[in-house]
């Protein structure tokens, strides 16, 4: 782990591996659409190579489109004009759009398993 790194995790708060230290947003995202997966079937994390702007993962739950766009600090929470545009453009057309600020307390886990708890809980509000 670099310099860099350890300031990084220093100022979020998160408890980064030596492997997750290089991208610990896209460790973040790979566990959040495994579980995702598992609950609701369906969870596409798309590439921003070519098409910038796009949530980090797309869920289809009963019918309705999530994106899902991830923040992994506190300070550094802030959504492009791009990613915003594209939210709302799910929600004109019926989708949900969601930024998740990770909350900064304990690791990757801990992260994924408080996104779960808070998505199921305001899914099931939203269907009834």
């Amino acid at each position: 782990m670099n310099r860099t790194d350890k300031r990084a995790a220093k100022r979020t708060g998160l408890r980064i591996s030596r492997s997750d230290a290089e991208h610990p947003e896209s460790v973040f995202k790979a566990q959040l659409v495994k579980r995702l997966r598992q609950t609701y079937g369906w969870a596409y994390p798309p590439s921003d190579k070519f098409i910038y702007g796009v949530p980090d993962i797309l869920v289809l739950v009963d019918g309705t489109l999530y994106g899902i766009e991830l923040k992994l600090s506190k300070w550094v929470h802030r959504v492009s004009e791009i990613q915003a545009l594209n939210l709302a453009c799910i929600v004109n057309n019926g989708g949900v759009g969601i930024v998740f600020v990770a909350d900064n307390k304990g690791g990757v886990r801990t992260q994924v398993e408080s996104f779960m708890r808070w998505f199921y809980a305001f899914h099931k509000a939203r269907v009834r």
